[in-house]
C-alpha cells in the first residue's frame, strides 16, 4: 500500500460550545434540543444542509408503534415530534401498517420541524461540515476537526455527543467499540401510484404477486416491496446490499449498483403491477442507508434478552419492538456512556448494545428517546463540571421526567 505524508498544520478554532452534538439525525437532534432546553450552549454539527438523518435524507419515512396495549410507552421528544406532525396533517397511521399505531410522515415536514424545534430551543448550527477527526488527551475530547468548503477547521467543546451513527467521534477519541456489518440500502420513492389498489391486488392475487416477486428477485437480487406512506399516491421501497459502512469503496459500489437497480425495479412495477401504471420515480434518497457499523462499548451492553422487559435502576427511557407486541424495555444510562472517554456520550444507533439487540434499538423513535437522555446528561455534566459517567443519575431522571420523558 502506498502512502503520502501530510504536512502538520494549525487548525483555526471556528466554534466552541458547552455541548457539541455531532450529527443531525434523530438522536443528534433530540440531544441538541434536550441539552439546550436545560440551558446549555449547544452547537449541532451536520455534514448535510438539513436535519433528520435517515428519517429524511434516507427516505425512511415510517415509524414503529408508540404504544403497547393502548399504553403510550414512547414519550418525551419522540411524542412531541409525532403529535406535532399529526396535528399539522403531515403524518398518519395508515391502514395496512405492520402493527397498529404505526406512523408514516412527510420527510420534508420532519426536516422543517427538526429545524424549528432546535431554533426555538436556542441550538446553534454548523452545516456542510464533515467530521474528520477527534483530538483527545487522557480520555478527554478537546476538539473535533471538520472538513468544509472553508478548509479544515476545529471545534472545541466541554461535552461531545456522538450522533454520527457510526460512532466516529468517540471511536477516533479512543473509545472501545464493536463492529458488525448489515445491509446498506438506498431508498427510492415512487409517486402517482394507487396504493390501495395495489394492496388489494396483492392480497387477492397471491399467486401473481409471488410470481412477480420471484421474477424481481431473479433480475435485481431481491424483491423490493412497496411500503405504505403518509399519502396513498406515494410509496417507498426498502432494499439493501451487504457491505462495510466504514469503507468508502464499498459505499461507492453500493450507491452505484442500487441507483442502477432503481430504474429497473420501477420499470417492472409500471409494466406488471396494478396501481403503478402511471407512476414515476419521485426521488432517490440523497443519503445511503447504513443500518449498522460501530457500536460503542459502554459499562453495560443491552442484549436481546433485555428487550423482553429489561429493567434498570438507571433507566433513561423506554423502547419497544416494531415486529411483535408486548416487548417493552428500559434503556440504562450506562449504554450511552463510552468506556475510556470522560466527556463523550453516544446516541442514536451507535449506543452500547449487542448485534442482535441493535436490530431494534436503531429505530427512529428509540433514537429520539436515547438522544433526549444524552442531551440532558450532557447539560448536567457541563453544569457541574463532572465526567459523564459520574453525574447524578437521579438528577438526570428527574430532569428527563420534567421534559416529558417516560422512564418506567
Amino acid at each position: 500500500m502506498s502512502t503520502i505524508e501530510e504536512p502538520a498544520r494549525q487548525l483555526e478554532v471556528i466554534e466552541q460550545a458547552d455541548v457539541v452534538v455531532a450529527g443531525g439525525g434523530p438522536g443528534g437532534v433530540a440531544a441538541a434540543i434536550a441539552a439546550a432546553r436545560e440551558g446549555a450552549d449547544v452547537l449541532l454539527v451536520e455534514r448535510y444542509g438539513y436535519l433528520g438523518g435517515l428519517a429524511t435524507g434516507g427516505n425512511v419515512i415510517g415509524l414503529p408503534p408508540f404504544e403497547e396495549g393502548g399504553d403510550q410507552v414512547i414519550q418525551g421528544l419522540a411524542r412531541e415530534f409525532r403529535s406535532t406532525l399529526e396535528a399539522r396533517g403531515d403524518a398518519r397511521s395508515p391502514a395496512g401498517a405492520w402493527r397498529a399505531d404505526g406512523f408514516d410522515f412527510d420527510p420534508e415536514a420532519w426536516k422543517a420541524l427538526s429545524l424549528s424545534l432546535c431554533r426555538e430551543a436556542g441550538v446553534r448550527f454548523l452545516f456542510h461540515s464533515w467530521i474528520a477527526a477527534s483530538m483527545a488527551n487522557d480520555g478527554s475530547i478537546e476538539a473535533i476537526a471538520i472538513e468544509t468548503k472553508s478548509g479544515r477547521l476545529a471545534i472545541r467543546g466541554k461535552v461531545f455527543v456522538d450522533g454520527t451513527g457510526d460512532g466516529d467521534v468517540l471511536a477516533w477519541a479512543g473509545a472501545a467499540f464493536e463492529k458488525s456489518d448489515h445491509r446498506i440500502g438506498l431508498v427510492p420513492r415512487f409517486g402517482a401510484i394507487d396504493y390501495g389498489r395495489f394492496d388489494s391486488w396483492r392480497k387477492e392475487a397471491a399467486g401473481p404477486w409471488e410470481a412477480f416477486c420471484a421474477e424481481m428477485k431473479a433480475r435485481v437480487g431481491e424483491a423490493w416491496h412497496p411500503i405504505h406512506s403518509y399519502r396513498d399516491d406515494v410509496t417507498w421501497l426498502n432494499n439493501g446490499l451487504p457491505g462495510d459502512a466504514l469503507d468508502v469503496r464499498d459505499l461507492t459500489r453500493i450507491e452505484i449498483t442500487l441507483r442502477e437497480k432503481i430504474a429497473e425495479v420501477h420499470a417492472l412495477y409500471r409494466e406488471r403491477v396494478p396501481g403503478f401504471e402511471e407512476s414515476f420515480v419521485l426521488d432517490t434518497a440523497p443519503q445511503i442507508g447504513t443500518r449498522e457499523s460501530r457500536r460503542i462499548t459502554g459499562p453495560y451492553r443491552l442484549t436481546l434478552d433485555d428487550l423482553s422487559g429489561g429493567r434498570f435502576e438507571d433507566s433513561v427511557g423506554l423502547g419497544n419492538r416494531y415486529d411483535i407486541e408486548g416487548h417493552v424495555w428500559q434503556f440504562p444510562y450506562r449504554c450511552l456512556v463510552a468506556e475510556r472517554i470522560e466527556n463523550g456520550l453516544a446516541t442514536g444507533r451507535c449506543i452500547s448494545t449487542t448485534h442482535e439487540a441493535h436490530e431494534f434499538t436503531r429505530e427512529i423513535h428509540t433514537c429520539l428517546v436515547v438522544g433526549q437522555a444524552a442531551g440532558v446528561a450532557a447539560a448536567i455534566a457541563v453544569k457541574y463540571g463532572a465526567a459523564v459517567s459520574q453525574i447524578d443519575v437521579a438528577d438526570l431522571q428527574s430532569r428527563l421526567r420534567a421534559q416529558g420523558a417516560r422512564l418506567e
